[in-house]
C-alpha cells in the first residue's frame, strides 16, 4: 500500500511539476529570457511573445553553441520577430548558470519583469533558477515540444534530478 502511495504522489508531481506547470501567460513584461535548447519549441514559443507585443527584448545566452544550431544562426542578427534580440556570452550550458547569466544581464538593463521561455518539462526548475537570481517577477511560458514517449521519459528523469538538486543547492 506504501508504495502504492509513493507512486501516486510521484505521478501527481511528475503531473504538476513537470508535464504541466503553472504558467499564467503575461500580457506585458520587460523581456523574455530563452533558455537554450529544445526543438524548435522554444522559438516559436517566444517568437508569439514578441508578435502579440508582450516583451520588446529577447535575450538568449549564446555561450556555447554550436555554429550551426539555430540560436547561433539567430545571434548574428539583433533582431528577431520584430524585437530587440541581445545574445549575450553566458556560462557552461547548464540550467543554473544559464539562468545566472540572463537573470544578471536582465538586472544590468534595469528590467522588473522578465518572462522564462523553454521547453514545458524544463519551466519549473528554470524559473525556479532565475527568480532565485533575479529580484523582479519572473512569469514562465512553457512551449510543449513535438517528442515521443521515450524523449519524455528521459527529460522527466532529468527533470527530477535537477529539482532534486535544486533543493540542495540552493541559491544563485
Amino acid at each position: 500500500l506504501m508504495m502504492v502511495l509513493v507512486a501516486v504522489v510521484q505521478l501527481s508531481l511528475t503531473l504538476i511539476w513537470i508535464l504541466r506547470p503553472s504558467e499564467a501567460r503575461p500580457t506585458e513584461a520587460d523581456a523574455a529570457l530563452v533558455l537554450v535548447g529544445g526543438r524548435g519549441e522554444r522559438l516559436r514559443a517566444v517568437s508569439e511573445l514578441a508578435s502579440d507585443g508582450v516583451v520588446d527584448h529577447i535575450v538568449i545566452a549564446a555561450a556555447q553553441l554550436r555554429e550551426s544550431s539555430t540560436f547561433q544562426r539567430l545571434c548574428a542578427s539583433d533582431r528577431f520577430a520584430g524585437v530587440t534580440l541581445h545574445c549575450i556570452d553566458g556560462a557552461p550550458r547548464d540550467t543554473r548558470s544559464e539562468a545566472r547569466s540572463l537573470a544578471r544581464y536582465a538586472s544590468s538593463q534595469g528590467w522588473d519583469h522578465v518572462v522564462v521561455v523553454t521547453s514545458t518539462y524544463h519551466l519549473t526548475r528554470a524559473k525556479l533558477m532565475v527568480s532565485r537570481c533575479f529580484a523582479g517577477t519572473v512569469d514562465g511560458v512553457a512551449a510543449t515540444p513535438d517528442s515521443g514517449p521515450a524523449v519524455w521519459f528521459g527529460q522527466v528523469l532529468h527533470e527530477w534530478a535537477g529539482l532534486a538538486e535544486s533543493q540542495v543547492r540552493r541559491g544563485c
